[in-house]
């Protein structure tokens, strides 16, 4: 159960997981990992870092693809999160942003309808906090105000949602920084370690600024009103400038790292939303500048979307 394709390989470490819990019956735990990497770089408490900086990072890109999602088989973003996803007008019109979550996950476009129409009420809300500071009806009560799931909890919002996300990637990060300054061998394959996490954390704080031009960028499309339209033009500016600061440093420190493994520098699947854009990171880059100059055409030029369906 080994995949290979075009040189590429699976880290050791997963190949070891994947063999071991291929044949036994055994629920995961860190304890046979923190061994492996303890042996490696001689330091338990190190390995110990590196694996709690593994598990972080590894759920990173399925957090954000539980709000951002492709149903009809596009590249995932893990390394350009396309407005294309995050726009309503072809994506995203199911409630299911996350089948197997155990908390609510609001979806962008709805989000945006209900606080464009309703910003005292929606906007920033969830429903969990009775100390609302707005002059609405829900004054000193605590209500379910999405009611997407059965009524019975609070939504979680796209904003909290991808604050998490980011505060994922500074806490793998400082995780690997940690394990770094303890190893005693192997230094090398350590600093590595820490540069893919240097990865996430870029990443992630990129997601955040990118979904948050989407969300006010449609909350405008709705409201209409100019505020709206002057934060998603400054946070639309500030998700370029993440993203440059991202593909900056994967193309001087991870790809070197990705050539002299597979022979090839970091890259996104191809895609439909790339156009004739290449998928390493220069190409993705001058793709993310092409959105930044069709922002207004994306969410604000005669955009009414589905507001009649669903605001009435």
């Amino acid at each position: 159960m080994h995949w290979e394709y075009s040189g590429r390989q699976l880290s050791p470490l997963f190949r070891k997981a994947l063999a071991y819990y291929s044949k036994t019956d055994e629920p995961y735990s860190d304890e046979p990992w923190v061994k492996v990497l303890a042996e490696q770089f001689g330091d338990r408490d190190a390995a110990r870092h590196f694996v709690n900086a593994y598990n972080i990072s590894g759920r990173i890109v399925s957090e954000k693809s539980a709000l951002v999602w492709d149903p009809v088989g596009f590249p995932r973003g893990e390394l350009h999160l396309p407005y294309a996803l995050m726009t309503g007008d072809v994506f995203q019109w199911s409630w299911f942003v996350s089948p197997v979550r155990t908390e609510p996950l609001l979806p962008i476009w709805h989000y945006a309808v209900w606080a464009a129409k309703y910003p005292k009420i929606f906007r920033d809300q969830n429903g969990s906090d009775w100390r609302t500071p707005h002059d609405s009806p829900l004054d000193f009560h605590q209500a379910v105000l999405w009611r997407t799931e059965g009524g019975s909890s609070y939504d979680t919002i796209p904003s909290v949602h991808m604050a998490k996300i980011k505060n994922m990637g500074e806490r793998c990060l400082a995780e690997a920084e940690q394990g770094l300054a303890l190893v005693k061998k192997n230094r090398e394959e350590a600093e590595q370690a820490v540069k893919f996490m240097k990865g996430y954390q870029l990443l992630s704080a990129y997601y955040e600024k990118k979904v948050a031009a989407a969300t006010i960028g449609l909350i405008y499309s709705h409201s209409r009103v100019d505020a709206d339209k002057q934060q998603a033009e400054l946070l639309a500016d500030e998700a370029l400038a993440s993203y440059e600061s991202v593909v900056k440093f994967i193309h001087e420190e991870l790809d070197p790292v990705m050539k002299g493994m597979y022979g090839m520098p970091m890259q996104e699947m191809r895609g439909a939303y790339l156009g004739e854009a290449l998928g390493d990171m220069q190409g993705l880059l001058e793709s993310e500048k092409k959105e930044r100059a069709q922002f207004a055409d994306l969410f604000f030029e005669g955009k009414n979307r589905y507001s009649n369906n669903f605001i009435g």
